[in-house]
């Protein structure tokens, strides 16, 4: 379920604040007690009196309170059916109200709290099911109050419970009135949410390649280099030039200078999988970090690209080369300072003879 930790949570909440109330009851209960027993208006004997309206409701709900909490904790009842022990434990509550009682105010507006809570699960199946169980609830309290002879003498008796049942049933109707306005800002509120993700990696990446561009590139470095020492052992930089590009875009069209852009990207991005995390840096350069790589396995891993790619026929008659420059993380060095040597070994690359991968040497800074 989507908010399953939410619902566990709330459960037990909704428990601890009906134990408030059976001891606010139970409270309430003892002043009327005693107010009664002080100034002789009780009907009963006070032995009677107590029973009936202190002594039962606070045993019957410290029960359903009890066996409510108990079963919440049993492991082998679903989240689904733990969702309803809260709502009935509270639907006992009210129906053992109705019953000691026997009053019409009581009955008609009790019976509503259950329900309307049952709302909080945004759920009309669970709604819908508390109802008829309130309606039940209400008919039973109701049956019981006919045996009551000063009630049921009274012609408005039957006019009360349908009144009671109209109000229930309103409630039931405002509870999925408020659900579904809840559902509707809730959905508004995940599209929002996508709208504004989808925008956010639309300014990440390419629109060409769909690779992440170069700011993306230096703050995904950036978190990499923070991580070495402690999740990392190290990482590897390559900086990858496609050979000639210019004579390419001129010979053939920018056209055809795109295509092999998007397909050097989707090389590079199938080959390295997880090992790599590829991006374009600008133009025709293109950028892997490598975490947890050396520089030596780094360029196995660009050789193999090279010459993968060397056996593509993008152009009739004709294969396109990369150029390729490898650096390896050392302490206290920059992102920055990490590219710039890359980019170092890759113009080395360049400065050989194009399509082949060379590991930056400190020689090449001097």
């Amino acid at each position: 379920m989507h908010y399953k930790k939410a619902y566990d949570k709330w459960r037990y909440i909704i428990i601890e604040y009906l134990s408030y109330i059976v001891f606010l009851i139970l409270f309430l209960e003892i002043i009327v007690f005693v107010y009664f027993t002080y100034t002789g208006i009780m009907l009963s004997t006070p032995q009677v009196y107590f029973m009936k309206y202190t002594l039962f409701p606070t045993g019957t709900n410290i029960v359903l309170l009890t066996s409510g909490n108990y079963l919440l904790k049993k492991e082998k009842i679903s989240d689904e059916i733990k969702n309803y022990i809260p709502i009935l434990c509270l639907v006992g509550f009210c129906l053992t109200i109705a019953l000691v009682h026997n009053y019409f105010l009581i009955t008609a507006s009790i019976f509503m709290v259950p329900l309307m809570l049952s709302s909080m699960y945004g759920s009309k199946k669970i709604t819908t099911r508390i109802f008829f169980i309130c309606t039940g609830a209400l008919l039973f309290s109701a049956f019981f109050d006919g045996f009551d002879s000063s009630n049921r003498d009274n012609e408005m008796w039957n006019i009360n419970e349908v009144i009671a049942f109209i109000l229930l049933l309103s409630a039931y109707l405002l509870s999925n009135v408020m659900m579904n306005y809840a559902r509707e800002k809730e959905e508004e509120l995940r599209a929002s949410i996508i709208a504004k993700y989808t925008l956010e990696e639309a300014l990440k990446r390419d629109p060409m390649t769909g690779l992440y561009n170069h700011t993306e590139f230096y703050r995904y470095l950036e978190i990499l280099i923070e991580k070495i020492g402690t999740d990392l052992k190290t990482a590897s930089l390559a900086v990858i030039d496609i050979d000639k590009f210019k004579n390419v875009n001129d010979s053939y069209g920018h056209e055809k200078g795109n295509i092999i852009l998007v397909e050097l990207s989707k090389l590079m991005t199938e080959y390295c999988g997880e090992r790599g995390h590829v991006c374009r840096y600008g133009g025709e350069e293109f950028v892997i970090v490598f975490p947890d790589f050396t520089k030596h396995e780094a360029w196995i891993l660009m050789e193999n690209i090279r010459k993968q790619f060397e056996r593509k026929e993008l152009i009739p008659g004709e294969h396109i080369t990369i150029s390729s420059g490898i650096a390896e993380y050392e302490p206290e060095i920059t992102a920055q300072k990490l590219f710039e040597k890359a980019d170092a070994a890759m113009y080395k690359a360049k400065e050989e003879g194009r399509n082949r991968s060379v590991i930056f040497q400190k020689v090449q800074a001097e």
